[in-house]
């Protein structure tokens, strides 16, 4: 067959185009973005104990600002950094939460550009937006190395149990399984009940009502409730045709043993050291800390702007909850000394302990009996009722310097707790305690003994202080 000039010519374009054809078509980008589906983000972070540091940035969307949280394994416990070191026992969650971001994979690529990240809720929270910013999450070792480093945004839409998820620095999100409750709220890493008691610990309750004006101490009232061998709360000035109610009463032991714990802050050193004993010098810094909280001293002890409640337990410890100052949104920043956040509302409390022996005053024992030589069945008899009744009263006695040693070395450890920090109570909660003795009182049902209360021990007192 013979080939015109013409015909080779094409032939050899044909051959041209083909060749470039093959080496300038597009690569399989869909293998290159898909390749590393199903691989786990940080495959080198296997052991969830390694993680001493937890830090977690969110966003607060209607102040468009930070919310910066850390809670660190420190000196051997764990502490909250980021609210001067409050001390908080969270190493189980801490592991809980270490243990949900272990081998976190790339299950589905859902986005590979940076203009997405807003619509799914992943954009660093560290860039200041409140639009579509997720939540950074952080876990580092005790070397401060980082085990993990997350972005989260939002749920994922019809995939239970899925969060959109990427690591900082990189553009890419996935859909990931990935079961996380991660908080900046302090409330959701202390235990937020401020006070150790059972409803059913409580013994007295002293409320006195006050408030302190231009320096000066307004009483409006001031009454005892005492649980009687019956479980049954007395009170004395009960007006006539009236009684207590006692589901209203009980509520409110409730609500007091169960008083919920917003926030704190620390109080400075040097009032640290006098309420320890270790200092008795009332300086200008430590009376502008109480001030500013809405505690002043009076005749050397301390009072605050709405009063006072006094909850003694049945084995003598007694609480002294002294209310400060309260706060809407827009006053106080808390944990830190800046007063511009508005993402929490309360009232400042004031919280001590000590011992009440007028609980259980101490049994008496008697003199120890004699047998008699050469005694009389009588005698004998009357020897023996008398060396049981002894025996029993120096058990009982026994028992009672027991309870009232461990009574005492809780009271030194609550001290030494409350002593270095103001408390922040929520304020619903504070609500339902603020009570007066009218509002706890009902119609008389049928007539009753009642049984006579006697006064309640004074509120806390510091030690003599020189000005």
């Amino acid at each position: 067959m013979n080939y015109t000039p013409k015909t080779i010519g094409f032939v050899c374009l044909a051959a041209v185009l083909c060749a470039i054809a093959v080496f300038t078509a597009p690569k399989n980008v869909s293998d290159e973005l898909f390749s590393d589906l199903g691989t786990e983000f940080y495959p080198d972070f296997t052991d969830p104990l390694k993680a001493t540091t937890l830090e977690v940035i969110g966003m607060d969307e209607k102040q468009g600002k930070m919310i910066p949280f850390k809670v660190a394994l420190k000196d051997g416990r764990w502490v909250i950094p980021s609210y001067s070191n409050y001390p908080t026992d969270v190493k189980d969650k801490m592991e809980h939460t270490a243990v949900k971001l272990l081998n976190l994979k790339r299950d589905e690529l859902r986005s590979s550009i940076p203009s997405d990240h807003e619509e799914l809720g992943v954009v660093n929270p560290e860039k200041g937006s409140p639009i579509g910013a997720g939540i950074r999450v952080t876990l580092k070792d005790s070397n401060g190395n980082k085990l993990c480093d997350y972005i989260v945004g939002k749920e994922v839409e019809g995939k239970s149990g899925f969060r959109y998820i990427r690591t900082p620095g990189q553009s890419k999100t996935y859909a990931v399984k990935a079961d996380l409750e991660i908080s900046t709220r302090f409330s959701d890493w202390v235990e937020t009940g401020l006070l150790d008691m059972e409803s059913a610990d409580a013994k007295e309750l002293t409320v006195n009502d006050y408030s302190v004006t231009q320096g000066q101490l307004v009483q409006k009232g001031q009454f005892l409730l005492q649980r009687d061998s019956d479980l049954k709360w007395n009170t004395e000035k009960v007006p006539e045709g009236k009684e207590l109610d006692q589901e209203k009463v009980n509520n409110v032991i409730y609500e007091l043993s169960n008083l919920k714990l917003a926030s704190v802050r620390r109080k400075p050193q040097s009032l640290i050291e006098v309420l320890s004993g270790k200092s008795n010098q009332l300086t200008q810094e430590v009376q502008i800390s109480l001030q500013s909280n809405g505690f002043y001293l009076n005749e050397g002890g301390i009072v605050g702007d709405e009063g006072q409640f006094v909850a003694v337990k049945n084995n003598g410890v007694a609480y002294i909850i002294i209310f400060g100052v309260g706060f809407n949104d827009d006053s106080i920043q808390l944990g830190t000394d800046e007063k511009d956040d508005k993402s929490v509302s309360g009232r400042y409390a004031f919280v001590t302990a000590q011992y009440d022996d007028s609980i259980n005053p101490e049994p008496k024992i008697p003199e120890k009996p004699k047998e008699v030589e050469n005694a009389t069945a009588e005698q004998k008899k009357e020897y023996e009722k008398l060396l049981d009744e002894w025996n029993k009263a120096t058990a009982d006695h026994e028992q009672w310097e027991k309870t009232k040693k461990e009574a005492e070395e809780e009271v030194k450890k609550l001290k030494e707790r409350f002593n270095e920090w103001y408390y922040v109570v929520d304020n619903e909660s504070y609500k339902k305690i603020k009570v007066t003795l009218e509002g706890l009182l009902k119609d008389k049902e049928k007539k009753e003994d009642k049984k006579s209360a006697t006064p309640a021990p004074g509120g806390f007192q510091l030690p003599q202080l020189k000005q």
